[in-house]
């Protein structure tokens, strides 16, 4: 592994089907990372077998402390996310996504070859256009904005909650105990909170990546403390120790929080509330949620672990509207 660019050449036995000499996998976390990406990049990646010559495929893991760094350095907020010759991919993405992004990046380099391009020079090229196209890291404003889209009708249900019922601001926060972005989001969501005091109501729900092995479990139990009336207290526990979800480390934070053992146990090895965490998931993928952290905030999708100046811009504009909404009902009363 070469730690300035985080390159690991093609050489994990759980993908050596693939071919080692056709694929150069860059990764910004641990080799171990790379099988746990899923199916849809291996199929990806089998495409990439089918031409001449060497293309890069870039995943990012998230899953040490020099992955973290690329990571901020090219604003990737949340996982999976992926780059395809510099080409930004992100979320869970169906295979078919991968296919159109390849053959977009296999005719580019076709044409570059054509022009004289090398082909062992086509990605160190490649890389340059895209520095320049992009002008380097987004400007920090420029990553807290949220993304543009229409207002989703997002159900709450019966998902943990913290702050007034009555609250004019709503965050449904889809989420993975063991995803480091996940935990980068929570500080943003508490400034929020001190923000707008008796104003904001945040719930929760479980959106546990499949390459997090223990993320469906800690989201278990935490739902197994919620029954307890102990979630957040759970929340916070979790993740303070996210490299530590493991069973017995779970049944200790258990013990820490005060619950009723026999009653927690019970829960959790009957999977008592998997429907529930895979529900959470399914309606997260209705909305349009491909990777963790993702909230809404009053149907406004907010993607990754943004800044709390994010959250505040649209807390802004819809405590706006309903000042207006008020005023309105006001005059209507005065009126004779």
């Amino acid at each position: 592994m070469n730690l300035g660019s985080a390159t690991l050449d093609f050489s994990d036995e759980a993908l050596a089907d693939l071919g080692r000499q056709a694929l150069t996998i860059e990764i910004d976390g641990l080799r171990a990372q790379v099988p746990r990406l899923g199916a849809e990049f291996a199929r990806a990646c089998r495409i990439c077998l089918a031409c001449r010559g060497r293309i890069v495929v870039t995943g990012m893991g998230k899953s040490g402390h020099i992955g973290g760094k690329i990571a901020a350095t090219l604003a990737s907020t949340g996982t999976p996310a992926f780059f395809v010759n510099g080409s930004f991919l992100s979320g869970a993405q169906p295979f078919e996504s991968f296919k159109a992004r390849i053959d977009e990046q296999l005719k580019k380099a076709e044409e570059m070859v054509k022009k004289g391009t090398p082909k062992a020079k086509l990605y160190d090229v490649l890389m340059k256009t895209a520095k320049a196209e992009t002008g380097g890291p987004a400007p920090a404003a420029a990553a807290a904005a949220p993304e543009a889209g229409p207002v989703k009708n997002v159900d709450p249900g019966n998902a943990p909650m913290r702050g007034p019922k009555d609250a004019p601001l709503t965050v449904v926060l889809f989420s993975d105990f063991q995803c480091p972005f996940c935990g980068r989001v929570e500080p943003s969501l508490t400034e929020l909170e001190k923000a707008y005091p008796g104003k904001v109501r945040v719930f929760w729900k479980n959106f546990p990546l499949p390459f997090h092995n223990n993320a469906k479990p800690a989201a278990e139990a935490a739902m197994a403390a919620n029954e307890q009336g102990k979630f957040w207290e759970m929340h916070d526990i979790l993740f303070k120790n996210q490299q530590n979800l493991d069973a017995a480390s779970l049944e200790k934070y258990a013990k820490e929080i005060g619950l009723d053992m026999a009653r927690f146990k019970a829960a959790v090895d009957s999977h008592k509330f998997a429907a529930q965490i895979e529900a959470d998931a399914k309606q997260g993928g209705s909305l349009g949620v491909q990777g963790t952290p993702a909230s809404f905030l009053n149907g406004h999708f907010i993607n990754g672990a943004q800044p709390v100046d994010a959250f505040k811009k649209i807390a802004d504009e819809e405590l706006a509207k309903v000042a207006k909404v008020r005023k309105r009902i006001a005059a209507t009363i005065k009126q004779p």
